[in-house]
């Protein structure tokens, strides 16, 4: 069986794996992609992708300081090269000031203004709010993913790896389509599916860390701006009253609202809840939402590390995993992508 050699794989085709690409091009062209959309979607085509730190602060743990430290990498990468699809906003956050959600929203921001109103509100809307604005960063995912893609410029391959052994001089997988793929180092950025390649680990706590990881489940609402509203849409923006959360994205003229789900690991989406979220949100907004029927329902599945910890090791030698990113995969894939490449350039 012929065998296809590159210095670099690949597997994947989510966020981490495309800043990877984006990064590992800086040490070689000789990269292979292999991902498979039929076998394994990648979630990162289906989530409402906001880059906003809401609150984190530096030196209050380890995982916030991780946060910290990776989006500065995503902002650096968003001011050098202005890539497409992502528009930088102020992100409002509202919550009812004395409501059932304000000492957990006093927990996240130590500073909040008090309004009587918003311009998102309408003016049946009479509840004190508690309001913080942060920086934020909309993204689209799909035409990101076309500028990123474009600029990676690389070998993409559709097919499914079904087995991993290392060899003497790196790794050989073998697809579903019988194919085998060889290399000298491996990146598997392939998020809930990263347990299954934990059997790679040198180390028991690597092994054990990996199987630790859960899959959660979650669900956003999407339209495009193709309905009759009086409002004044000129640039992109997000806003949030409580854990619902509305976003506008300028670049690709279309909404999306996304929900907390309380049932992350069921599979099946709760949709009368979600009807009953969006007519209530719908009710307190200055802005025609529509009807929900009017709106497309997706659902994604991301990978949460153990303790929400993200995991990004060398877990054998040439061999890298990376998985467990969560809620903050548009933040953590930048700073990972740095690290893994400046480790391989030393």
């Amino acid at each position: 069986m012929k065998e296809n050699f590159s210095k670099f794989i690949v597997i994947g085709d989510g966020i981490m794996a495309k800043s990877l690409i984006f990064s590992l091009k800086d040490l070689s062209s000789d990269i292979t992609n292999i991902s498979s959309n039929s076998f394994a979607p990648a979630c990162s085509y289906t989530t409402t992708a906001i880059n906003c730190l809401r609150g984190t602060e530096k030196g209050t743990s380890k995982l916030g300081d991780l946060i910290l430290e990776s989006y500065d990498n995503f902002v650096e990468f968003y001011n050098k090269h202005n890539p497409k699809g992502i528009s930088k906003t102020i992100e409002e956050q509202n919550w009812i000031k004395d409501g059932e959600t304000h000492g957990k929203w006093l927990r996240r921001y130590k500073e909040y203004e008090i309004k009587d109103k918003s311009i998102f509100y309408n003016k049946n809307f009479s509840s004190s709010l508690a309001q913080v604005h942060t920086e934020a960063y909309i993204i689209s995912p799909n035409k990101f993913f076309n500028w990123i893609d474009e600029k990676n410029n690389i070998s993409k391959i559709d097919d499914f790896i079904i087995s991993v052994l290392k060899t003497d001089n790196g790794y050989r997988l073998t697809s579903q389509n019988n194919k085998v793929y060889t290399c000298e180092k491996l990146f598997i950025c392939t998020s809930y599916l990263a347990k299954s390649f934990s059997y790679l680990c040198d180390k028991g706590e690597d092994k054990l860390s990996l199987e630790k990881q859960k899959s959660v489940h979650g669900h956003y609402l999407y339209r495009k701006n193709n309905f009759k509203h009086d409002f004044i849409l000129e640039n992109s923006f997000c806003m949030s009253l409580d854990f619902i959360r509305l976003a506008y994205r300028k670049e690709t003229d279309d909404f999306v609202i996304s929900f907390v789900d309380t049932n992350k690991e069921n599979f099946l989406v709760d949709e009368k809840k979600i009807n009953s979220s969006f007519d209530y949100f719908r009710q307190t907004l200055n802005i025609e939402l529509g009807e929900f029927k009017q709106w497309d329902l997706y659902k994604g599945i991301r990978s949460k590390g153990h303790q929400r910890v993200p995991f990004c090791k060398e877990v054998s030698s040439g061999c890298f995993i990376i998985s467990g990113l969560y809620k903050n995969a548009f933040t953590f894939s930048f700073g990972f992508s740095k690290k893994i490449t400046n480790s391989l350039d030393h």
